[in-house]
């Protein structure tokens, strides 16, 4: 009798507790709702809030390796560290060492463009990428352990492609840039197969409001996509809703709300008009959700310049919750960025805040300089970093002011915290 007390009452805590920790997450098939405007939580975050399990990887420094401004960090997973400057491409190992410049600014033989779109395969080490000015109606490919070129894989629609990623490990997900006069493909994302065969397309129902009243025709707006761990997030171009896709249909993931709700999707912004904006990648822990408010042009010489208020707001995926956040600290550097409601950014001239970056497989990095890296106190023993401190030392010993950055890699934190 005593152990079927004990197993009732057992059960009951358990289910206590599973209903207690399901209480606030999301419900399948429901939206995220982020009311802007009526924002009842703020917060401070610091960098220690978003990011465990870290490692530094020093990227070592050669005369072929020396790094400009970095435009993207292609991967960070599996073997390599694939990494892209304004010119070419580098190939690292998972400890920073170089192994080789696999793609190289030109106009020869195997050679790219400054302005190419990548996505990289962990699973088949390939390196597929769009090049808008070097064999642009196909989708190129690279074995990045061979390191030599794969045959291409023909556009099934030619042009200059928005975005694409690999998809589903055998098929490639695009959207055309669709800004060109004339422009008839309906599609606001599509899929094709390795051989160029369309297979199919969502089509667009959304078009530009264009600032020239000679130009009648409608463009069509499209879909820009965040590749995730396990999922794909879409919005339209000048839209705030951000979609999940599943069996060929899009649905309502997060719904940004906010006072006077009025998008106008103009194909050049006007003072009032509104953007919100995510990170290129998703992570599975939080959303950072970039309200930018235009608030007109200035003239500078022979050109304008644009200027918007911004505010900054995260949403922790696991209850629902979201703050705005009112500053934020990286505290492995010391660095503070004060944000709160609408502070004055300028396109060219203010940089972005340096929240830390995902990839599509759930990892985290931020770049530092040499000339950040000499500031940092070591010996600030209630660091969250202080376990970092001691490779630190050595990597700051050895390394030049002119020396490739160091990435600080790690992953979300499983328990996020927004309260101030």
């Amino acid at each position: 009798m005593r152990r079927i007390f004990l197993l009732i009452i057992t059960l009951f805590i358990l289910l206590c507790f599973l209903n207690c920790g399901s209480k606030n997450e999301q419900k399948a098939g429901t939206a995220f709702h982020v009311e802007l405007d009526n924002c009842k939580l703020s917060t401070d975050l610091k960098l220690s809030d978003l990011i465990e399990d870290c490692r530094l990887v020093p990227l070592e420094t050669t005369n072929e390796s020396l790094l400009g401004e970095i435009r993207e960090i292609i991967s960070l997973s599996g073997e390599y560290i694939l990494i892209a400057d304004r010119d070419n491409v580098y190939k690292f190992s998972g400890e920073g060492k170089f192994i080789n410049t696999i793609l190289k600014n030109g106009r020869g033989p195997g050679e790219i463009s400054g302005s190419c779109r990548y996505s990289f395969h962990r699973k088949s080490n390939m390196l597929f990428f769009v090049d808008d000015f070097v064999e642009n109606e196909n989708i190129r490919c690279f074995d990045v352990k061979a390191e030599k070129f794969l045959p291409s894989i023909k556009k099934c629609f030619p042009g200059r492609w928005l975005n694409f990623m690999v998809y589903q490990d055998s098929l490639i997900m695009g959207s055309i840039e669709g800004i060109s006069r004339g422009e008839t493909n309906p599609y606001a994302v599509f899929v094709q197969n390795f051989k160029g065969q369309f297979l199919w397309g969502i089509k667009s129902n959304k078009t530009f409001i264009i600032p020239r009243s000679d130009i009648n025709d409608n463009i069509l707006q499209r879909l820009i996509f965040y590749p995730g761990e396990g999922s794909v997030y879409l919005r339209y171009r000048l839209d705030d809703t951000l979609f999940t896709l599943k069996d060929k249909e899009l649905t309502a993931y997060l719904i940004p709300e906010y006072k006077n709700k009025i998008l106008k999707p103009n194909l050049m912004p006007f003072e009032g008009d509104i953007f919100i904006t995510y990170e290129p990648c998703q992570n599975p822990a939080y959303v950072i959700i970039q309200y930018g408010l235009f608030t007109g042009w200035t003239s500078e010489g022979s050109f304008n310049r644009a200027h918007y208020n911004k505010s900054y707001y995260i949403l922790n995926k696991t209850n629902g919750k979201y703050a705005l956040i009112q500053s934020y600290l990286d505290d492995f550097t010391g660095n503070k960025f004060i944000l709160g409601k609408s502070f004055s950014w300028t396109p060219g001239v203010d940089k972005d805040i340096p929240f830390p970056k995902t990839l599509t497989d759930g990892e985290l990095y931020a770049v530092y300089y040499p000339h950040e890296l000499s500031k940092i106190d070591t010996k600030m023993r209630n660091s969250p970093f202080k376990n970092l401190f001691a490779q630190l030392e050595i990597i700051r010993n050895n390394q030049k002011e002119t020396d490739n950055p160091v990435l600080l890699i790690g992953y979300p934190k499983k328990r996020l915290q927004l309260e101030k």
